[in-house]
């Protein structure tokens, strides 16, 4: 049987957003997106074994371009695959 690694443990204290403001119901559906986004690229990440331990202090994170209107998911997500780059992941 294959040892099962432990889960991920991925801590965002702040995300700087600049050039537009959020309302309270956009910002959690961003925060949703960017957490799952995160998730899904850590569980592709954990499935395959490539991962190496360790914890990083801080990233900075590639800037992710948007379009207007702003879709808070699609936000979301591409701030997640930012932030999994700049950690050493591969999006």
């Amino acid at each position: 049987m294959k040892p099962q690694r432990p889960p991920f443990a991925i801590r965002i204290d702040v995300v700087s957003i600049e050039g537009f403001a959020l309302n309270a119901a956009e910002s959690r559906r961003l925060h949703a997106a960017l957490e799952a986004e995160l998730t899904r690229l850590a569980n592709a990440a954990a499935a395959s074994a490539r991962w190496n331990d360790g914890a990083t202090p801080s990233v900075r994170a590639p800037a992710v371009a948007f379009a207007k209107p702003l879709q808070p998911e699609r936000l979301g997500a591409a701030i997640g695959r930012s932030v999994w780059t700049a950690i050493g992941g591969e999006a």
